[in-house]
């Protein structure tokens, strides 16, 4: 009997923290950094009541925008480092797919899709980056890659894009399904402590980092990240989305005939053989294999960095920025 009322006692007791961490994340620190931390630049609106967020930087006689696209999970403040240097030069754009950093997610979250993904970037071109009358380049990272390159390949009638950087992108979709499901089980459980306020204290102690790896997040940033993630239905929520988005791509369209479709589209691929130190082995085998094909078939596209890892976009973004740069000056 005991034993009994011990558990119970403890079970009160693990209850009444979650109810105190709960309320003070809802009404005490979400309030408080939903003012520190407003969304810089603008809401764009993809027409069905959700909005996107875009930030743009740099000197509006610029003649060209860059418009940055971030990788799975990320939000666009993961480009910040080389959106700033960009900003220089041209006008430099980030944006958060739906779910993530400051923008809604979508309404109808069992239609979420590869199709939805394009098609939300293609409004934001449409209604907003197109009317500036400007030369426009996408650079997308990673998975960030390949929705840049299905919107290239689908508007080349309307001549928005005038060319497009692949920053180390996923090249095959024919990942462990299950391995990426189990992915999203966590991210999505701990998107749920996030809502009770539990996450910040694993924040504040070290346990997690509001994005992985570290290096893609300023200082300032990572406290940012940090409110994003913990306020109610937050930017791990649509990370967990985008997880379980990836598992289901084995039968998209190969990134090749996507390449093909593109035709003259000055098209630039910057490969790295080396994926996240410590990441599981078998992804860190597909990357080299990638690496190694990518090479290969377009000797004439690759800008090959084989002693860089997947953050590079983020260690080395001067470097990132140059081959922006380079790139743009000559097309």
């Amino acid at each position: 009997m005991k034993l009994l009322d011990t558990i119970t006692n403890i079970l009160y007791l693990f209850v009444g923290f979650i109810f105190v961490f709960y309320m003070y994340n809802l009404w005490v620190a979400i309030p408080r950094e939903s003012k520190m931390y407003q969304a810089p630049g603008e809401l764009v609106s993809m027409g069905d009541g959700h909005h996107l967020h875009l930030h743009c930087l740099g000197n509006e006689n610029a003649k060209d925008i860059v418009l940055l696209v971030p990788g799975l999970g990320h939000p666009g403040l993961g480009l910040s480092k080389v959106q700033s240097l960009l900003s220089e030069h041209y006008i430099a754009c980030t944006y958060d797919r739906s779910g993530l950093g400051w923008s809604d997610p979508v309404k109808d979250t069992d239609a979420y899709s590869l199709d939805v993904i394009v098609s939300e970037l293609g409004t934001i071109v449409r209604d907003v980056v197109a009317p500036k009358g400007k030369n426009l380049y996408l650079v997308g990272h990673s998975f960030g890659g390949r929705v840049a390159l299905e919107y290239a390949a689908s508007q080349l009638d309307d001549n928005f894009v005038k060319g497009i950087i692949l920053a180390d992108p996923t090249v095959s979709t024919d990942f462990d399904s299950e391995a990426f499901e189990d992915a999203a089980q966590i991210v999505s459980f701990m998107a749920t402590l996030g809502d009770v306020g539990i996450l910040r204290t694993l924040f504040h102690f070290g346990v997690v980092n509001p994005v992985e790896p570290k290096v893609f997040l300023s200082n300032d940033d990572q406290d940012i990240m940090k409110y994003l993630s913990c306020k109610i239905n937050g930017h791990w929520h649509g990370a967990a989305r985008e997880y379980l988005l990836l598992s289901k791509l084995s039968n998209r369209t190969s990134f090749h005939s996507l390449i093909d479709s593109v035709g003259s589209l000055p098209t630039q691929i910057i490969a790295v053989p080396n994926f996240y130190p410590g990441a599981d082995e078998a992804l860190t085998e597909h990357w080299k294999k990638q690496y190694e094909e990518t090479l290969k078939a377009y000797p004439n596209r690759v800008t090959a960095l084989p002693d860089s890892t997947h953050s590079f976009v983020a260690e080395e973004a001067d470097g990132f920025a140059a081959i922006i740069k380079e790139f743009i000056k000559s097309h």
